[in-house]
């Protein structure tokens, strides 16, 4: 087993504070609003909004999960990465107009209007942790680690 030395600590560092500084850089740029915030003031170009959201879907974990699983149970398992178009293009002309139209820019903002301000903050506390790792735990957790086994507890369906 390879062991971390100082350099490795030093790049990652290195990483971690330029990636912190970049986000606080463009945080102070993007407006003092929620608008311009979540819509970077309307200026970004649709090819960069396109980009970022691919960019989003996948990762190196989906990599290793998608090639992983295809190896284990068959190629079967990549068709939902695949087949992310459908979601997209239901996302952009379904729930897209409905958004704009009603000026919701997020989806607890969402439910905070159409439920209550309890149900954002649930859906906010929770959506982040156990929606990324239920999609793909294995190569961002340890195997013993208590919250992937409180995760893999969880039943998701109803």
């Amino acid at each position: 087993m390879t062991k971390l030395t100082l350099f490795d600590f030093a790049v990652f560092g290195l990483y971690m504070a330029a990636t912190l500084a970049l986000g606080f850089w463009v945080a102070r740029r993007g407006g003092n609003t929620t608008r311009g915030y979540f819509l970077g003031d309307k200026r970004i170009p649709w090819y960069v909004v396109g980009a970022s959201m691919v960019a989003t879907d996948i990762s190196s974990e989906h990599f290793i999960s998608n090639v992983g699983g295809a190896y284990k149970h068959g190629i079967v398992l990549a068709a939902g990465s695949w087949n992310a178009w459908i979601i997209y293009s239901l996302l952009i002309w379904i729930f897209l107009p409905y958004y704009i139209r009603t000026g919701i820019y997020t989806m607890p903002e969402f439910l905070e209007r159409r439920y209550n301000t309890a149900c954002r903050y649930i859906f906010a506390v929770f959506s982040s942790p156990v929606m990324s790792q239920r999609s793909s735990p294995a190569p961002s957790m340890p195997a013993d680690s208590p919250w992937k086994a409180f995760l893999e507890s969880v039943s998701v369906t109803a």
